[in-house]
Order: structure tokens, then sequence, then C-alpha cells
């Protein structure tokens, strides 16, 4: 005699078979947005690392005057006099009149194609810090290392349209 299958019980094992396959679709959408979000997340770390370290402390570089004179340093020039700045700031002492020698009769926007050569540099020195944020520019090196002395003796040396600028 044959045995008779209840139709009950394949309509189950279809439900059931269909549960698995949604099952199993919902655990990989699952584990692909969790995917998505993981590199999302990590994304934005990486971004706000980059952010945090290098891009809040980038130079900034000055504009020309129209108000005042052209410059009277030539673009080779502001790279040489922004060399020998650092080399005479940078580290332990300072030689101040070679800062001097630099900058003498320096206008305006000479005083700010050095500053835009200078950019920012690492300070020298034990520098123990990630990114740029110790880096400093020629306002933080020229205020650094000279004192106030020193400071009002170099503006007397740039040219009347310059001093502003330090």
């Amino acid at each position: 005699m044959k045995k008779k299958t209840p139709r009950l019980g394949s309509v189950s094992t279809v439900i059931a078979q269909s549960a698995v396959k949604n099952n199993r679709t919902a655990v990989t959408t699952s584990i692909n947005i969790g995917f998505i979000l993981l590199g999302l997340g990590l994304l934005g770390a990486g971004g706000y690392a980059f952010y945090t370290l290098y891009w809040k402390n980038r130079h900034r570089r000055l504009k020309h005057s129209e108000q005042h004179a052209a410059s009277n340093v030539s673009p080779s020039a502001a790279k040489a006099k922004a060399d020998s700045i650092y080399a005479a700031t940078k580290g332990i002492g300072t030689n101040v009149k070679e800062v001097y020698k630099a900058l003498t009769g320096v206008n305006y926007n000479g005083l700010i194609d050095i500053y835009n050569a200078f950019g920012k540099r690492e300070p020298g020195g034990l520098n123990f810090s990630l990114g740029n944020g110790s880096d400093e520019d020629l306002w933080g090196f020229l205020k650094g290392d000279l004192n106030e002395n020193e400071l009002k003796n170099l503006r007397n040396l740039l040219a009347p349209d310059a001093r502003s600028l330090l």
C-alpha cells in the first residue's frame, strides 16, 4: 500500500525553505551594511586625523597689498632670505645679525614674499609631535627667538611700510 504524503507537510517545507532563504538574505544584507558602516567609520577617522595633524596647521599664504609699493625682493631672493633666516634661527641660539642682514630695507610686499617663501618649518631640536602642529611660520620663528629689544631693532631696519607686519 502506498502512503500518502500530507499536503500540509509539503506546504510547511516550502515555507521553511523560503524562511531559510530569506534569513540568508537578511544576514548577508546585515553583514554588507556592517562592512559599509565600518568602512565609513575608518574613512571618517582617517579624514579627521588628516585634518587635525596636517590641514588645520597648514601654511596660509599672505596676499600682496595693492596699497603698498611693489615688492623689492625677487622670488629667488625671497627664498634665499627665508633660508638664511631659517638657518640663523633654527635650533639653540639665534644669529641676530644674519636676521637683520636678511630683512634690512625690505618693504611690505617684499616681507610678504619672504613670509610666503619661508612657509612653515620645523623649529629644530627635539620634536616628538605627529603631523605639522609644532611647525612655525616666519612670525613664529622671529617672535620666539628674538626678544622685544631685538624685534624693535628689526622693525627699525625694515622699510617704514613693512613695520606693521612684524
